[in-house]
């Protein structure tokens, strides 16, 4: 069951159609943190700056786990037995598929925007070429 993350406007993610609920705000600043990097492993210590600046709590380390704990509870579905948020040696890595992030979808988008509009840049060049002299 494909996921969905919007991060163009309000951090949300969506599964079927259906709100998936992402807990509360430094939560939802690691996985944006994780979204913006998808398939790179990011350190726990640069995740907590993210998330906490220069100056994290004495307890980031055991927060970050509880809201990687509860990252993976909401975003890993039992039909899909890949887990979507793994602990690697560099850190962790949040596994995306292609498609599911917005961000990917306006960039394809616009790819193909530019692309139908290509043959068209040379008739207007022409046209104002011919404008000018």
């Amino acid at each position: 069951m494909p996921l969905h993350f919007d991060l163009l406007g309000p951090l949300t993610a969506s599964r079927d159609g259906r709100p998936v609920p992402l807990g509360s705000t430094k939560q939802q600043l690691v996985l944006a943190a994780l979204l913006l990097r998808p398939g790179e492993a990011i350190s726990a210590n640069e995740l907590m700056t993210m998330v906490w600046g220069d100056q994290p709590p004495a307890s980031a380390a055991a927060n970050l786990r509880t809201y990687l704990r509860g990252l993976r509870q909401a975003l890993d579905c039992a039909a899909d037995e890949r887990r979507r948020i793994l602990t690697t040696p560099g850190g962790y890595l949040l596994r995306v598929e292609p498609d599911e992030r917005d961000v990917d979808r306006f960039d394809a988008a616009a790819a193909r925007g530019r692309a139908a509009l290509a043959p068209n840049y040379v008739k207007v060049a022409r046209v104002s070429g011919r404008a000018a002299s």
